[in-house]
């Protein structure tokens, strides 16, 4: 249930915080479509927006970033629901943020349930986030290549601290290999 039209500041201000607290795990269409609910006075709608796609997507958030959405979300007086089932995530990410926000706002199952190849899901995100979010991440991964020297390094990196869920070992390829190619499809 949405409080419509003009929010209080407090809330509005609250809501900016949350949606930039969440910045590189929210996908550049949905936190754009937040941002634009936000403009329009409809800070509540972006608040319920930025919420339903973390849930949506299975994103992890930094426990500040939930801790905002709750006081944004109380401000507002909406169900609690909205920011509870919100999954915490205080790892140690933050060298690799866009690494991260490929793998779990990208590669989560349900890049397999769309039927994408993961060639088309890199495309998809070339055309969809932002050339300096892509230069980043382009940045980001010729460090991982370069500095770390094992495969289960890598393979660290990419399943468990990035959260990724698509393997490329399980189509033949190494991790540095995938790395490689996500290096390139991003050029």
């Amino acid at each position: 249930m949405s409080e419509l039209g003009d929010a209080p500041v407090s809330v509005t201000s609250l809501v900016l915080a949350a949606l930039d607290s969440v910045k590189g795990r929210l996908r550049e269409f949905d936190r754009a479509n937040a941002q634009s609910f936000i403009d329009h006075g409809e800070a509540v709608i972006g608040l319920e927006l930025i919420c339903d796609q973390l849930y949506e997507y299975d994103v992890a958030v930094p426990s500040a970033a939930r801790d905002l959405i709750r006081s944004a979300s109380e401000a507002a007086h909406l169900d609690p629901a909205g920011w509870a089932m919100l999954r915490i995530d205080d790892s140690p990410a933050d060298s690799h943020g866009q690494i991260v926000y490929l793998a779990r706002a990208y590669f989560r199952k349900r890049h397999q349930l769309e039927g994408q190849s993961p060639e088309e899901v890199l495309r998809r995100f070339r055309e969809s986030e932002a050339p300096a979010d892509i230069e980043q991440l382009r940045g980001e991964l010729r460090s991982a290549l370069a500095s770390h020297r094992s495969e289960d390094q890598l393979a660290s990196l990419w399943l468990e601290t990035a959260e990724g869920s698509y393997d490329p070992r399980n189509d033949g390829m190494t991790m540095t290999e995938w790395l490689t190619e996500v290096l390139e499809v991003l050029s």
